[in-house]
């Protein structure tokens, strides 16, 4: 004898509790230490690095992954599965 299970009811916005939510809303707003980390210091950050132009010649990776590791070490030769070259270093 085989029983079937109930379908799983999905909860209200995804579980989202909206008075917890208020509650850290609340929280948030009235700490001057978060407000301050949370919206001030990424603009500052933003000054700082992202309008400098001594970083504006600085290099991000050209999205190659050619088995090149950051340690500086050539790319992997095909057929090999050295992954861990320079995790040791």
């Amino acid at each position: 004898m085989t029983t079937l299970a109930a379908p799983r009811r999905v909860p209200p916005l995804g579980g989202l509790n909206t008075t917890l939510l208020g509650l850290e809303l609340r929280r948030l707003l009235r700490n001057r230490r978060t407000m301050i980390i949370t919206l001030v210091m990424p603009v500052v950050f933003f000054l700082i690095f992202g309008l400098n132009p001594s970083y504006s010649g600085e290099s991000a990776g050209n999205g190659r992954r050619d088995g090149a590791g950051s340690c500086g070490s050539p790319p992997c030769p095909p057929g090999s599965t050295s992954s861990s070259r320079c995790s040791s270093r």
